[in-house]
């Protein structure tokens, strides 16, 4: 990435950012690279870790047909990682084109060969739209070829991709045909002239999607005719500029106008978890009465999330110590005698529990307490307090089990699958890492511990 690419044309000088060591790692910061440049780089990808210096003369013949250059190209220098860095590198090339929550999965559909890529976009100056950038290389095991595709204006990298796959669907077909005339541009800028100023872009972004807040939701309307990729870059736009307006605001959406798929409203409401700080806990469908739907379902999932969402606790908890948490709470370690542990929710110990529980402290019936070891001072749901016997217990092995109220009283028994089946849920963890406008959700179902022993 520090000198020219060794193409026979001219190339201008690449820059390898050398300030703010977290943006230039990220591809930003100072960075300038030709396409050809990415191209040598991509390829270097491809190949884990070969740099060539890149030719377009394979040979040199005279007037009488005698080759007097046959001409390779020649190695640059190697780049000795391990590999398994290099497979996660391709493999996750590889999600970006043909993940399951790829943005541009839809355009490599139906393809003969399976390509890896990365999107980008790098940005001039709000006087200009963001610059689109695609590379790629392809088949997925055995490359056989790279293709990077940069789009000066080009406001989003889907662009660039669309470009992109055009390339390889020829590049890969049977009959190839000489090609003359105009290219067909993109379908998600096929209504976008090249030549807008900034302002006009942002004002054509506007007239995609238009946003209604209400007391309990926002209602989203989408342009009927704007293809989904082109609604995607709106739609962040429209949410990172108004981030500070929503706050940390738990706001449920309607989608109206355009018909989307389960998957693209998923996909929407990533780009908008992207771009700003709502929690989003559920979408409605249209409605007559959208302002009361919003209302119940808000209230309905947030007694859902007030019972099944929590955080992580790793480390031991020693006599005299005291851990209270407004949600629930997996603790991955032992409460030991002399702990405490108070939870609204539900009490879940990866370790031994030889110390105080207090689950369903707000009075949650439903709240129960899991310890793979399970020897209580004191475990108390609810209202309802249950003590360990005076009397010291015979040593037994360890056993997985569980807390549970049942009218007016708790039991505790071993985490099986006949006690599972009065249970019917899963345990949410919610965790917002802080400084990053997106959340984190994990699902941890509880039947799994069925099979954990200590």
């Amino acid at each position: 990435m520090t000198d020219k690419s060794g193409v026979e044309l001219p190339e201008s000088e690449p820059n390898f950012s050398k300030t703010d060591a977290v943006r230039s790692a990220i591809g930003q910061a100072t960075h300038s690279y030709a396409p050809i440049q990415l191209s040598r780089y991509v390829t270097t990808v491809a190949n884990s870790g070969t740099c060539y210096d890149l030719t377009l003369i394979d040979q040199v013949k005279d007037v009488n047909g005698n080759v007097i250059l046959d001409n390779h190209a020649k190695v640059r220098n190697t780049v000795n990682i391990a590999n398994s860095t290099w497979k996660a590198v391709h493999n996750g090339m590889y999600r970006v084109v043909n993940g399951s929550r790829s943005s541009i999965g839809s355009m490599f559909s139906g393809m003969k060969v399976k390509i890896a890529g990365k999107t980008g976009t790098a940005q001039q100056s709000k006087l200009h739209a963001n610059h689109a950038y695609f590379v790629s290389y392809a088949p997925y095991k055995n490359p056989e070829i790279s293709v990077t595709c940069v789009i000066p204006n080009g406001f989003t990298s889907s662009n660039a991709a669309q470009t992109a796959r055009d390339v390889y669907k020829y590049y890969f077909s049977k009959n190839k045909k000489k090609v003359s005339g105009k290219i067909k541009m993109p379908e998600s800028i096929q209504r976008i002239r090249i030549n807008l100023s900034y302002e006009e872009w942002r004002r054509s972004m506007s007239e995609l999607v238009a946003m209604k807040g209400t007391k309990s939701g926002i209602v989203i309307v989408l342009n009927e005719e704007a293809a989904f990729e082109e609604l995607k870059q709106a739609v962040s736009e429209k949410f990172k500029e108004s981030a500070a307006f929503w706050g940390e605001a738990t706001k449920a959406v309607s989608f109206q106008g355009k018909k989307l798929s389960d998957d693209e409203k998923m996909q929407l409401v990533d780009c908008i978890q992207e771009n700003c700080h709502l929690l989003i806990p559920c979408i409605m469908e249209e409605d007559e009465a959208l302002e009361t739907a919003f209302q119940n379902s808000i209230e309905n999932r947030q007694e859902e999330i007030d019972y099944s969402t929590g955080q992580f606790f790793k480390g031991n908890l020693r006599s005299g110590q005291v851990l209270d948490v407004e949600t629930s709470i997996i603790i991955i370690g032992d409460v030991k005698a002399g702990a405490k542990v108070v939870s609204k929710g539900n009490v879940i110990i990866l370790g031994s529990l030889k110390g105080n529980v207090y689950a369903g402290s707000s009075g949650n019936t439903n709240a129960f307490v899991v310890a793979l070891d399970m020897d209580p001072v004191q475990i108390r749901i609810a209202d309802t307090i249950a003590r360990s016997p005076d009397k010291p217990r015979k040593k037994k092995e360890k056993e997985t089990k569980i807390a549970f109220w049942e009218d007016g009283n708790i039991y505790i028994e071993p985490l099986d699958k006949d006690v599972m089946g009065i249970f019917d849920c899963n345990f949410v963890i919610f965790h917002e890492k802080s400084g990053f406008p997106y959340r984190f959700l994990v699902q941890y179902n509880l039947r799994d511990c069925v099979s954990i022993r200590a």
